[in-house]
């Protein structure tokens, strides 16, 4: 890339988009001057999130390649697309390397893991034998991850994850191969016909395998730039994990109309790796009654996938129309009603699940197998709200107002209808619960401060309530310990005990 020679009409315009080199970090105070007079660019962010190797190639590329917008020359213009192109194949050499097929894939794959396993035994046991240097880009080659560049772990946003299939039916060849290659004995061959083989065609190892993979892969993409900023999604514990939980049930649902043994299977398997990520990131939560706080959002979850069961595959109206009351039931589900009813960030993710529930229908078994389901912000319409206020009119400010304040049980804006059998369904209201939690706590709260207002009132009080406390405790004491009865016996009691069993003893 370095000896590739420039084009001379363009060379001004490569110096107008010059900037700091990227191996070069200035100073914070340097920085925060700059941020000041609005002079910073998005160059020195390229600078800290990129890896060491990743910087002197960006500098070359951006002292040949246009990146600020301008276009060369027309009479250039083939001779620099020619050069751009050769850049860019370059560039993409640089990163990835040559293309690989799936046997030279699958040995750098083994490679790897057994790099990362050596340099967690050194984290471990810090033995100079086990010293290697792992990086980033590794880490993500490992997870079969396409973009696995130019990033870094401290930051909490990340890119839009692209993985590889997982092919597990094509490894059983590979693994055959590695075989022939490695000259394995008659017992290592053994091994593989009995066990691994059986293990990769059909087993429970297998679908766990790819229930966790498809899993952490749903989970990534939720966390990623792309799905966040686009649909607004707010900070919230509870949002995000009903946000999980969702893609999860769109995934199950599609498996269980396959309805096949495996794909049944692997769905059981599926709700049980989100259960199971539900209670481990609630754990991580300091609080005292952590076990109510994990009874409440397991039901929360239930309840979700139940009402979206009901929504997408049994009411008669829903099942026609997915539109109808879509809108109020993500508000009540996904976002705790936690959010303004007609905000905008409502109709975005209900386009955005209608959408990807439409194009989850059209996938088959192969693609859940290979982990391979590219949910896609951008699938739904660009007039996104559109469809939904046809089928559910909002109600104005007044009327919202109105049945606000009204006694009704049903309000108009939460996700409730009439089915058949002109029974009103009506979603639990979540905040109503909580309040209700909330008022328990208050009130206990509450007793407690009266006591202690009327203990130090004066002293009189302070000493009656202070002997009463002393009772309290040694009655508890009495009937904690068993022996406390027996020291406060009269001895004369004791005594004639004593000589009773004496006497008994002496008979026998």
């Amino acid at each position: 890339m370095y000896v590739i020679q420039q084009i001379e009409d363009i060379k001004d315009q490569l110096q107008t988009q010059q900037l700091q080199p990227l191996k070069i970090l200035l100073s914070e105070n340097r920085l925060k001057a700059m941020y000041d007079n609005d002079q910073l660019d998005s160059q020195y962010i390229i600078s800290i999130i990129s890896e060491e190797h990743f910087k002197p190639m960006m500098d070359e590329y951006t002292n040949k390649v246009l990146i600020n917008g301008a276009m060369p020359p027309l009479i250039k213009f083939d001779q620099y697309n020619q050069i751009r192109n050769q850049i860019i194949e370059l560039y993409k050499v640089f990163f990835f390397g040559d293309p690989l097929s799936q046997l030279e894939r699958e040995i750098e794959f083994r490679y790897l893991a057994l790099k990362q396993s050596k340099f967690f035994k050194y984290q471990m046991q810090q033995r100079s034998k086990d010293k290697c240097l792992w990086t980033h880009s590794q880490q993500r080659r490992v997870e079969l991850m396409k973009n696995w560049m130019a990033r870094d772990i401290n930051l909490f946003d990340d890119l839009r994850p692209i993985y590889e299939p997982l092919l597990l039916n094509q490894k059983i060849k590979i693994y055959q191969q590695l075989l022939k290659i490695d000259d394995a004995s008659i017992k290592e061959k053994l091994q593989f016909h009995l066990i691994e083989k059986h293990t990769l065609q059909k087993s429970k190892r297998r679908l766990v395998t790819i229930a966790q993979t498809l899993f952490t892969r749903t989970m990534l993409y939720t966390n990623c730039i792309e799905f966040l900023r686009v649909l607004d999604v707010p900070p919230d514990f509870h949002i995000e994990l009903s946000i999980i939980n969702i893609h999860i049930w769109l995934i199950c649902n599609r498996l269980q109309q396959i309805n096949t043994r495996e794909s049944n299977n692997l769905a059981t398997l599926l709700f049980k790796a989100c259960d199971r990520h539900i209670a481990n990131e609630v754990d991580k939560i300091h609080l005292r009654k952590k076990h109510d706080l994990v009874r409440d959002i397991e039901a929360y979850m239930q309840t979700g996938r139940k009402y979206l069961e009901y929504h997408f595959n049994r009411n008669v109206k829903t099942v026609k129309n997915n539109y109808f009351k879509l809108d109020a039931l993500i508000w009540s589900i996904i976002f705790f009603e936690k959010i303004p009813r007609y905000s905008d960030k409502v109709f975005l993710v209900a386009e955005y699940i209608k959408s990807n529930y439409d194009f989850l229908n059209t996938l088959p078994y192969e693609s859940f197998e290979d982990c391979i389901v590219e949910f896609d912000t951008f699938k739904m319409r660009i007039d996104y709200k559109t469809q939904l206020l046809q089928v559910n009119p909002p109600l104005s400010e007044v009327e919202f107002e109105q049945e606000f304040l009204s006694d009704n049980k049903v309000k108009k804006y939460y996700y409730s209808f009439e089915d058949q059998e002109n029974k009103v369904i009506e979603l639990p209201k979540f905040e109503s619960e909580i309040k209700s939690l909330l008022e328990r706590r208050l009130d206990v709260l509450g007793e407690n401060i009266r006591y202690i207002i009327k203990k130090y009132q004066n002293l009189e009080t302070f000493d009656h309530f202070s002997t009463h406390e002393e009772q309290i405790k040694q009655e508890q004491k009495k009937q904690k310990y068993i022996w406390n009865t027996q020291v406060e016996r009269d001895p004369e009691d004791l005594r004639k005990l004593i000589k009773q069993r004496r006497i008994q003893q002496n008979n026998m």
